[in-house]
């Protein structure tokens, strides 16, 4: 696969993609936001220190009160996960060294990340237990989208507590603060897509030509096989064959210049083989209606302004029989 092909598959990433990574990132923020206010007043309702109340608003340090309101040990915790990461790389080291195959940094990581979640799922459940709930309440709090409700409801179910003012302060910004940088960055990344897009290739075709180009072949390689899979000898689908034959003409003639030689007398081939097919049944109609068609009366015969003049071909016939550009 080229550059042109990667680099199409990252544009549409992005176009597709992008604003839903800042609505998700901003979710995520409030998200977080709900979920340390609950943790704080959990840890206040479990007589947790002030301190850990205080902390539940920081990231990443908010683990201590979330490992110690679940009846967790935080030493054990830190030292337990420093010793599984330890002896995830020695095993994959050792198991490389004697030429083992299938065992993988990958698989390892795997590993980890099932007996993270059996922890934390432990002490989901016995933060629920303590608070007076269903244990197995506590395990929904683990599951994306329901823990934005559960963990709430196991802190204020049995009342409601007020934030504290600082940490709620120190929170909002630790939550918020990195957002602007997060999207300025998205919106750079963007730009500098669009920079590259307006880069010449070396041959007069910018990037982003060639894209259009990649986009139109596709295209016409569709339209192709949609006229393939039609009967020209029905009038409807004729009709349809006929305009999505010029549709494909004109894209394909529009990016003719940034379009593959090679691709270029493909697909031009193949709209030839149509559109011969289409001039082809269209002649046979016409042979067949004339077959069959009566012969005139002595009076039309005798009077040459009845007749009619067959000899001009009707804009049907000139666009069916019209032969595809050359390039």
């Amino acid at each position: 696969m080229d550059f042109i092909h990667v680099f199409a598959a990252f544009m549409d990433f992005m176009q597709t993609f992008g604003a839903f990574f800042v609505a998700l990132a901003v979710t995520l923020t409030i998200v977080q936001v709900f979920f340390s206010y609950a943790l704080q007043v959990i840890a206040e309702k479990n007589e947790l220190s002030d301190s850990a109340a205080f902390i539940a608003w920081i990231p990443i340090l908010n683990l201590y009160p979330f490992v110690k309101v679940g009846g967790g040990n935080f030493k054990t915790f830190v030292f337990g996960s420093i010793g599984a990461c330890v002896a995830a790389v020695v095993t994959v080291k050792g198991m490389a060294a004697m030429g083992v195959d299938g065992v993988n940094l990958s698989l390892v990581a795997a590993a980890l990340a099932l007996l993270g979640i059996a922890y934390f799922a432990r002490i989901a459940m016995a933060t629920a237990q303590r608070r007076g709930l269903n244990k197995w309440l506590g395990l929904l709090a683990l599951v994306p989208v329901a823990n934005f409700l559960i963990y709430p409801y196991i802190a204020f179910h049995d009342g409601f507590k007020p934030p504290k003012k600082l940490a709620l302060v120190l929170g909002l910004l630790l939550a918020f603060g990195p957002l602007p940088m997060e999207i300025a960055r998205l919106e750079q990344l963007n730009k500098t897509t669009q920079e590259i897009a307006q880069t010449d290739r070396g041959n007069g075709v910018t990037i982003g030509q060639s894209l259009q180009a990649l986009q139109a072949t596709r295209e016409v390689g569709l339209l192709v096989a949609m006229v393939a899979g039609l009967d020209p000898s029905d009038p409807d689908e004729r009709s349809k064959m006929i305009d999505a034959l010029d549709s494909a003409q004109k894209k394909l003639d529009e990016h003719a210049e940034a379009i593959n030689d090679e691709v270029y007398q493909t697909l031009q081939g193949l709209l030839s083989v149509q559109s011969a097919r289409l001039a082809k049944t269209s002649t046979d109609d016409m042979h067949n209606a004339a077959a069959d068609s009566p012969e005139p009366s002595p009076a039309v015969a005798a009077d040459p302004v009845a007749k009619t003049d067959v000899s001009l071909e009707s804009p049907l016939q000139i666009a069916e029989g019209a032969p595809p550009a050359s390039r």
